[in-house]
C-alpha cells in the first residue's frame, strides 16, 4: 500500500469515528485502531495505538503482536482541507 493510499484509508476511519464521538485525538487514536484491525477497538488490545502514540496498552500480550506492529511507524495527522482536528 502507498503511503496515500494508506493516508486516505486513516482519514477516512478518523472522518467516521468523529462523527461517532466528535473531533480530537480519542477520534485519532479510534482511527488508528481502525487502521490496523478494521474496526475501533482491537488496535487498542493488542498495543497497536500505544505502540505508535507511545501510549501504555490497554491490555496487550507479547503473544498477540504481529510483525507489522514491530514495524518502525510514525502517524502524521494532518487536514486535507487546513483545518486542525
Amino acid at each position: 500500500m502507498n503511503i496515500k493510499a494508506g493516508a486516505q484509508i486513516l482519514q477516512n476511519f478518523y472522518l467516521k469515528s468523529a462523527k461517532d464521538i466528535g473531533q480530537g485525538q480519542h477520534a485519532l487514536r479510534r482511527a488508528i485502531s481502525a487502521y490496523n484491525t478494521g474496526n475501533f477497538i482491537n488496535g487498542f488490545t493488542n498495543g497497536y495505538v500505544a505502540k505508535v502514540t507511545k501510549e501504555r496498552p490497554v491490555h496487550a500480550q507479547s503473544d498477540e503482536l504481529v510483525s507489522a506492529m514491530l514495524a518502525k511507524t510514525v502517524v502524521v495527522w494532518s487536514a486535507l482541507n487546513g483545518n486542525e482536528y
